[in-house]
């Protein structure tokens, strides 16, 4: 092999490195997974605000991501929610309640590489679990890194399940309730300091019984800053652009949707 093929060689494994544990995107997923033996810890706080009647929701997750192999990692959370809401069908007043306490479990298997190879890709699987149900999701992850230009697509499935009581068989059975088709796109430009600065793209799609419910579409600025490998924070503002689906006259999907969406995350590096 001559030199400058090994420089290039070296100068990718380089890379792949130190970019291995980096994310982005507030929403979008990249390939790229933590080394072997490597991990973070996270903090997401997202603020969700504007229906059809006064609504807000604070959604906080505390997240522990560990490289089990090079190309495998895994992730555990903890959520925990807080949603203020007007509720016209009693006293008229400004009611506030907690979504609960709920666990996931994340897995993600990396492909190819966004750099080495031309394409990168990657699997990824997850499940919630609380009292009240249980939420599978899949994404299939596909990225591009072009000089200090990054770009990400995602393809994210989700089902929701809640337990129904059978009376006449006397035992709890878990019934499919609602699924969910997301697309998300997201490009970044990166600078050499640990900024970057962006756009997220997601069209949330949602089917009860087999009946297309809506598909909202949001869009908005993602902000990034990584400071070298000890620490990043990313910061994303979402709103909501319109509702794909509508046939009603209406522009936004305000009913299940928030007109608003915004997303915190902080992260330590071990």
């Amino acid at each position: 092999m001559t030199r400058p093929a090994l420089l290039v060689l070296l100068a990718l494994f380089i890379f792949s490195a130190a970019t291995a544990q980096d994310r982005n995107f507030a929403r979008t997923y990249q390939s790229n997974v933590l080394n072997k033996g490597n991990f973070d810890l996270e903090v997401w706080s997202t603020y969700s605000f504007g229906r059809d009647d006064f609504y807000s929701k604070l959604v906080q997750r505390f997240e522990f991501e560990f490289g089990v192999t090079d190309r495998l990692q895994t992730a555990f959370y903890l959520n925990y929610g807080q949603v203020s809401y007007f509720d016209p069908e009693g006293d008229g007043s400004v009611k506030t309640g907690t979504t609960g306490i709920s666990f996931s479990n994340e897995w993600k298997y990396k492909i190819s590489d966004p750099v080495a190879n031309r394409l990168g890709s990657a699997i990824y699987g997850e499940y919630t679990v609380s009292t009240s149900e249980i939420e599978l999701e899949a994404k299939i992850i596909l990225d591009k890194r072009i000089g200090d230009e990054l770009f990400a697509m995602n393809i994210v499935g989700e089902a929701e399940f809640e337990p129904e009581y059978e009376s006449e068989k006397q035992e709890t059975e878990y019934e499919n309730e609602e699924n969910k088709l997301n697309i998300e796109l997201a490009y970044m430009h990166l600078s050499k300091k640990g900024f970057g600065l962006g756009v997220e793209v997601e069209n949330r799609n949602a089917f009860e019984k087999g009946e297309w419910e809506y598909s909202a579409l949001y869009a908005g600025p993602t902000f990034s800053y990584h400071a070298a490998k000890s620490w990043w924070l990313i910061l994303n503002v979402m709103p909501q652009i319109t509702d794909l689906k509508s046939s009603s006259g209406e522009s936004l999907e305000l009913h299940h949707n928030e007109k608003y969406d915004i997303r915190l995350l902080f992260a330590y590096v071990f």
